[in-house]
């Protein structure tokens, strides 16, 4: 079973879905909603950074992270391209971008895309590009509150996401969602189940003062009928926790925001060439009321249907309706930790990419503690093969086991015997909490060398005591040269050994890769052991090269 986290970070709030992924089964594990303070003495990103830890405390959840960016803060463009390849797509999208942007260079952009549909004279594509200060302040006000997503979608994509999953998407017939938050509403029009285009429009409610200032004034001035609804009414966008309930709006505010959204959701759909008229209006988020839909299908003329997931997936928190309304986004962004995600858009991309996450957050802590523990090994070896006397050997090995933890943490530990668990829990801990456990180097170099090592002592241990002559020859070897290299960059890891040496003869050479194939880690059948050839010694002895591999590809 799959587990996720989703984070959306809103003005106001912030909110929290553990989501559980068993085949296509959709469990929402934990849900919460975190107020975000007001302190004039703080910075916004260093309040929203509190919001953030406190929401993580209150769900207690590990796995995998996917944070929202706010679809306002995006550029989205639909793009026809003559071909139809990734790769193809890959390398010309951002310039057929950057011409239809003028506000911004192409290199202040972070980019991704999604295709919409294919024909057989190429692709058209949904191209969404956000400013690079945008993404560089996100990731900023998760590192202070000491997390790393995965992934940062659009808050839109995450709610296409979650609708999928949640079964809403059941009709190939073009249909609208529209998706109402604090600061905007999101308009997404659907066609083939796939977005075809999107909107972000500055439309919420009102605050409760400009509310009751307007109810104060119809009553002095019965003109309200008369004004001018052609053009937008102004509306007051403040933060998520200052804005009104649309149920406690009376009638007559009510009917005139349904209005606006009316004449909006119109325009953009005239603005669009779809294939046909929408089926039906699908509403989400803060204006998902029985009430609203009533209002807005009467104002559209199409039928509205309210999204209602907390009914549509199994969920093991109660939800009230208010956070029934507001969980979309989070749970969306859940699924795509699962990997589970429809339309596949990450804006960690370039310098921002999450496989570079491990050099940014190598901390001292996080150092010093891998080089203890494999110092702490080498130790262990060092005496096991040397010391006459085991049983002083053991004590003096857990003596310097007592000296390099207290040390590294600070700490002193009084059971000897604890000391390397500890370590090896806490190393274990803080590579998850920067990365879930995924950061490509597995071992280092002087880890992989000695365990090399072990396998030639081992080798040569069993020959002496069993007095054994493979072709009637005494064993002998000499390493010359041992390389370890290794490959970071993400979607492509590697690591290997090589070494060159002559030993007595082939025979033995076989014994050693066998060795080296009983000794973790290369007992994984993932790793690779071959020697390519031999090259005769005018000593009678063999030169050898043996290469030792491990190669990771992400598809």
């Amino acid at each position: 079973m799959a587990r996720g986290i989703g984070i959306e970070v809103g003005d106001g709030r912030v909110r929290v879905a553990v989501v559980e992924l068993a085949g296509k089964r959709v469990r929402l594990a934990a849900f919460h909603e975190q107020p975000v303070g007001a302190d004039d003495r703080k910075k916004p990103d260093e309040l929203q950074a509190e919001a953030l830890r406190a929401a993580g405390a209150q769900v207690k959840a590990r796995g995998r992270l996917a944070a929202s960016l706010d679809s306002g803060d995006a550029v989205v463009r639909e793009l026809t391209l003559p071909f139809k390849g990734d790769d193809q797509i890959k390398k010309t999208y951002r310039f057929e971008l950057e011409s239809l942007i003028h506000n911004y260079a192409i290199e202040d952009l972070v980019c991704d895309y999604f295709k919409v549909a294919e024909t057989d004279k190429g692709a058209t594509i949904l191209a969404a590009a956000v400013p690079r200060r945008v993404v560089e302040e996100r990731l900023a006000v998760f590192a202070k509150a000491g997390l790393d997503p995965a992934a940062l979608d659009l808050d839109v994509a995450a709610l296409f996401n979650a609708i999928v999953h949640a079964g809403a998407v059941d009709t190939d017939e073009p249909f609208l969602i529209v998706y109402g938050t604090a600061r905007f509403t999101k308009l997404i029009l659907v066609e083939k189940r796939r977005p075809r285009s999107i909107r972000t429009i500055r439309f919420s409610f009102p605050t409760p003062e400009a509310a009751a200032r307007e109810q104060e004034e119809r009553k002095k001035n019965r003109e309200w009928k008369t004004k001018d609804l052609d053009k937008p009414a102004p509306i007051v966008i403040l933060t998520e926790h200052d804005s009104e309930k649309f149920q406690d709006l009376d009638l007559e505010q009510r009917a005139s925001l349904i209005e606006i959204l009316a004449k909006e959701i119109s325009r953009f759909l005239l603005a669009n060439a779809a294939l046909a008229a929408p089926s039906h209006i699908l509403l989400a988020g803060e204006f998902e009321t029985d009430e609203a839909a009533q209002m807005l299908e009467a104002g559209t003329q199409m039928p509205v249907k309210r999204l209602g997931i907390a009914g549509r997936i199994d969920a093991a928190v109660p939800l009230d309706a208010a956070q029934g309304q507001r969980c979309p986004v989070a749970i969306g962004l859940a699924l795509k930790a699962c990997d589970a995600d429809e339309l596949g858009l990450d804006f960690r991309r370039q310098e921002f990419s999450y496989g570079k996450k491990y050099d940014a957050v190598k901390t001292t802590v996080l150092v010093t503690l891998e080089l203890v523990i494999v110092l702490l090994a080498a130790v262990a070896l060092h005496f096991h093969f040397t010391a006459s006397d085991l049983g002083q050997a053991h004590k003096k090995m857990l003596e310097y086991h007592a000296r390099l933890y207290e040390e590294a943490t600070g700490e002193k530990c009084a059971d000897w015997s604890e000391c390397h668990r500890r370590l090896v829990a806490r190393h274990k801990e803080l590579v998850e909490r920067v990365g879930g456990g995924e950061h490509p180097i597995e071992r280092t170099a002087l880890d992989l060398a000695n365990q090399f090592l072990r396998a030639v002592y081992l080798l040569q241990d069993e020959v002496t005591k069993t007095r054994a002559k493979l072709d009637g020859k005494e064993l002998y070897y000499l390493i010359e040269d041992l390389k370890v290299t290794q490959v970071t960059q993400a979607g492509n890891e590697s690591v290997g050994l090589e070494v060159r040496g002559v030993i007595q003869s082939i025979a033995y050479s076989e014994a050693l890769q066998k060795k080296v194939r009983g000794i973790d880690p290369f007992s994984d059948k993932a790793w690779t052991i071959d020697v390519p050839g031999y090259e005769p010694t005018k000593d009678g002895l063999q030169r050898f090269t043996l290469k030792i591999a491990k190669v990771r590809k992400k598809p």
